[in-house]
């Protein structure tokens, strides 16, 4: 359907009353659930394109779009801009039995005119008994109070839930998209005007994907950590880390321990060494990656450490010159126990790359030893996040 093409009911150029203004476009908005909640949004351009306000699904978790009809779609931010509250997702099939709504031209609204609004107001509550087959697909009328580049100003009831929602003329066309209220104020609603829609609807390429709003979690895994002297490591890790949006900064506390777990052999000397209890502070960047339409953080951390060595040598082989190391008679060995135990703090610089994948994150990086035996060590986890 051609991008002007009003839905059955929106032609022409005579003024509608609220109820036709109604009939003619319910079917085209839709609820938009996330895991922060509801939202209302509606067709625009096409029968898979949908307008609605950014924070609505600025967290960045999955969409599901719900119809008048009942049936769900799956749907994906394509596009959005932060500076006037608007987003557009794609749908992942053609919503049925529904048309786009008409964009208002530029300019076209003035102060006085009456408008509609339909939305879902307190939507989340219209599976209780009390409010069952209300607060969704609501509609509420006014007047435009007063307008700006960047708002216009309703009495038309506006509610948590309208979000995204649209704000249609006499003539059933698009001339904002709900985004506010002052919750101080009775009847001061504020719709971003369609003029930064189109705007937005214009975008041929994507937006960056959007991230998850600032969260704190805590991390439970394990790592692997390769010494200086060729041996493996395997350890605990605990974190506890505070990830922003977007370009922001993630900042983390980990605490762990390390402990070596393969023992190489050379010749007749075999070495059991290196404990360590380790306490490290993170921070680092975050960027995203449009190849895989993820997200990474560049991580660097100072890592202070507790550490223990012991040591297990075989001083001597004693046996009879007869005796055959491996043949059925045993032969007599004699073991020399190492029991120094070297424990103190050291300091480590630690970077790398961590990619979040929805609630496991993997990191590889290096941790760099610069004071005793300066060198780097390859390090990798793997770690659930709570």
């Amino acid at each position: 359907m051609p991008a002007d093409q009003a839905p059955a009911g929106t032609e022409g150029a005579t003024d509608m009353t609220p109820r036709e203004i109604y009939e003619a476009a319910a079917n085209s908005v839709v609820i938009i659930k996330t895991e922060e909640g509801i939202g209302a949004g509606f067709l625009v351009k096409d029968t898979r394109t949908v307008a609605t306000a950014l924070h609505v699904v600025e967290n960045g978790g999955p969409v599901t779009v719900l119809a008048r009809n009942g049936k769900s779609y799956a749907a994906r931010v394509f596009a959005y801009d932060p500076e006037h509250d608007l987003a557009s997702l794609r749908l992942d099939r053609d919503l049925e039995k529904a048309g786009p709504l008409p964009l208002a031209p530029p300019q076209s609204t003035s102060i006085g005119d009456p408008v509609v609004a339909i939305g879902h107001p307190f939507g989340s509550y219209s599976e209780e008994k009390p409010f069952r087959g209300l607060l969704t697909w609501t509609v509420t009328s006014g007047v435009v109070g007063a307008i700006s580049q960047e708002s216009i100003q309703t009495d038309a009831a506006i509610n948590p839930g309208n979000s995204g929602g649209p704000l249609l003329d006499r003539r059933g066309r698009i001339v904002g998209v709900v985004t506010s209220k002052l919750r101080e104020a009775q009847s001061v609603g504020f719709a971003v005007p369609v003029t930064h829609l189109a705007e937005l609807l214009a975008r041929s390429q994507p937006s960056p994907p959007l991230l998850p709003a600032r969260q704190q979690k805590v991390g439970i895994g394990f790592g692997n950590l390769q010494t200086e002297q060729g041996l493996r490591m395997d350890g605990f890790r605990l974190s506890f880390i505070q990830v922003a949006r977007n370009r922001g900064a993630r900042l983390g506390l980990s605490l762990g321990y390390n402990t070596v777990i393969d023992v190489p052999e050379s010749g007749e000397f075999m070495s059991f060494e290196e404990n360590l209890y380790w306490l490290q502070a993170e921070w680092g960047p975050r960027f995203h990656l449009p190849p895989i339409g993820h997200i990474a953080d560049i991580l660097l951390g100072a890592r202070l450490g507790w550490w223990e060595r012991e040591k297990l040598g075989v001083a001597a082989m004693v046996a009879d010159p007869a005796c055959d190391i491996e043949g059925p008679d045993p032969c007599e060995l004699t073991f020399l126990f190492d029991t120094q135990r070297r424990a103190g703090f050291r300091v480590y610089a630690m970077g790398a790359v961590i990619i979040p994948l929805s609630d496991v994150e993997i990191g590889i990086g290096a941790l760099l030893d610069p004071v005793e035996e300066p060198t780097a060590r390859w390090t990798a986890w793997i770690a659930l996040l709570l």
